[in-house]
C-alpha cells in the first residue's frame, strides 16, 4: 500500500503536541512555591560548583608556578658542562613577526658552556626566487651552478654548507639580497659544531621541498651535529618533517623540559622528545 506522507507528518504532529500539552498541564498542577524553591536550589548548586571550579583553577596555577619555578632552578644543573666549547648555529624557519626562541636558547647554550655564534631567520622569498635572480647571484659571487640543477635547491645547499663550515661572507651576501634575515651577533668566521632548526606551525610543501630540505641536508652532509626543533603550540608539521629526514627532534624547546632535551640531544643523544605525540618520550636519559 503506498505511504501517504501527510498522514505520517500528521501523526508526527499530533504526538509533538500531545508532549507540549503534557508538559504544559504538568506545571500547572505544579506549587508555585515549590518552584521557586527549586529553581533556587538549582541556582546554589551552581554558584558552589563555580565556587569549586575556581578553586581548583587557582589550586592548578599555584601548583604549575611551583613546577616551573622548579624546573627553571634545575635546568642549569641539568645542562652544566653538556656542550662545553661547541659553537653552534640557529636556523630559524617561521614567522618573523613571532617572537623569536634566540634569547632563550642562547642563554641555554651559555649555561651547557656552548655558545651561539649564529642566527639565521629563512624568508620565504627564498622559495620565490627566479632564475635570473639566482644566475645574478651566482654571477656575484663565482658561483657555478651545475646544468640541469634547480637552482633555489643549489644555492639553498651552497649556503647551509657556509653556515655550517663557516669561513665564508656568502650569508651576509644573501642578507642583503633579502632571501635571509641575520642576528647581529652572527659570526661565520670559524665553523660550527652542530646546528638547531626551528620550524614554524606551518610548512609551504614547495618551499621545503626547494629551500629547507636541501639546505638541511647540506648541513648534515658536512658532519655537524644536526637537531630539528619546534615549540610547544606549534602543530607538530615541523618535527614530522625533521623526522622525515631522520633528525633527533625535540617539538617543545621553548619549555625547561625540551630546552634539557635540546642539549642533550646536541650532545649526541637520538630520539624524538617532548610532548606531543610524535615523541618518543619527554626527555633522553639524564645520565
Amino acid at each position: 500500500m503506498p505511504i501517504d506522507i501527510r498522514y505520517h507528518a500528521v501523526s508526527l504532529l499530533a504526538v509533538f503536541l500531545a508532549l507540549a500539552l503534557g508538559i504544559l498541564v504538568g506545571f500547572a498542577m505544579v506549587d508555585p512555591g515549590q518552584i521557586r524553591q527549586f529553581v533556587e536550589a538549582v541556582k546554589k548548586d551552581n554558584e558552589h560548583t563555580r565556587t569549586q571550579n575556581r578553586e581548583e583553577l587557582e589550586s592548578l596555577r599555584q601548583q604549575t608556578k611551583i613546577c616551573q619555578s622548579f624546573e627553571k632552578a634545575l635546568l642549569p644543573l641539568a645542562v652544566k658542562g653538556r656542550l662545553e666549547g661547541k659553537r653552534v648555529a640557529l636556523l630559524l624557519d617561521h614567522d618573523p613577526g613571532r617572537n623569536s626562541p634566540a634569547p632563550i636558547l642562547r642563554k641555554v647554550l651559555e649555561n651547557s658552556g656552548g655558545r651561539l655564534t649564529a642566527v639565521v631567520l629563512l624568508y620565504s622569498r627564498f622559495g620565490r626566487l627566479k632564475d635570473e635572480e639566482a644566475d645574478r647571484i651566482f654571477a656575484g659571487r663565482g658561483i657555478v651552478c651545475p646544468p640541469g640543477t634547480d637552482k633555489r635547491s643549489f644555492l639553498a645547499g651552497r649556503i647551509g654548507r657556509r653556515i655550517a663550515e663557516g669561513g665564508s661572507d656568502l650569508p651576509r651576501y644573501l642578507e642583503e639580497e633579502g632571501l635571509i634575515g641575520l642576528s647581529s651577533r652572527s659570526d661565520f668566521s670559524q665553523s660550527v659544531d652542530a646546528v638547531v632548526v626551528v620550524g614554524g606551525s606551518t610548512l609551504d610543501s614547495q618551499f621545503v621541498e626547494d629551500v629547507e630540505e636541501p639546505m638541511l641536508r647540506a648541513i648534515e652532509k658536512s658532519g655537524r651535529r644536526l637537531v630539528g626543533c619546534e615549540l610547544s603550540q606549534d602543530s607538530g608539521a615541523a618535527v614530522e618533517f625533521f623526522q622525515r629526514l631522520d633528525l633527533p627532534t625535540v617539538d617543545c624547546v621553548d619549555t625547561y623540559p625540551g630546552q634539557v632535551a635540546l642539549v642533550l640531544a646536541l650532545a649526541g643523544k637520538d630520539g624524538n622528545f617532548g610532548t606531543k605525540e610524535s615523541a618518543d618520550r619527554l626527555l633522553p636519559d639524564l645520565e
